[in-house]
């Protein structure tokens, strides 16, 4: 059965009242509980199944957008703190380490340590990570 009649049969037991246990159970088919448990929150909160807009990691388009937003701030942010000598680090997540992303930091700060110069599990090296978030967040709203 397609996504979409899978979707329909979802809201339509829904409506009726079954919970998304029992329509996991009843459809027995290739979608996950969790899935179903999504789908049924999407129905309380806008009426349908909503997948244009998916819970969960941003897409690209977001991403570009959010990084022109933030980037500008966090530059300026760290000039007025630490003046033109510093450097931006890194926390090494996954995303982080991928050869774009260290690119895109090359590009885009005065100097940052980079995926190989950064050791492995380093919390000593974050004394800001707790503090400078919530500054930055504050200083873009």
């Amino acid at each position: 059965m397609k996504s979409k009649g899978i979707q329909y049969i979802v809201l339509s037991k829904y409506r009726n009242g079954d919970t998304p246990t029992k329509i996991f159970r009843d459809l027995s088919s290739g979608v996950g509980l969790a899935t179903i448990k999504r789908w049924c929150q999407m129905i309380r909160q806008y009426g349908s199944i909503k997948l244009s807009n998916p819970p969960g990691r941003p897409r690209i388009a977001r991403i570009s957008e959010n990084i022109r937003k933030v980037l500008p701030v966090a530059l300026e942010y760290g000039k007025k703190v630490f003046g033109n000598d510093w450097i931006f680090q890194q926390d090494d997540a996954k995303p982080h380490q991928h050869y774009l992303t260290q690119q895109w930091w090359r590009n885009n700060f005065p100097s940052f340590i980079n995926k190989d110069c950064w050791p492995p599990n380093s919390p000593d090296l974050n004394p800001l990570d707790y503090s400078i978030w919530d500054e930055l967040a504050n200083a873009i709203d």
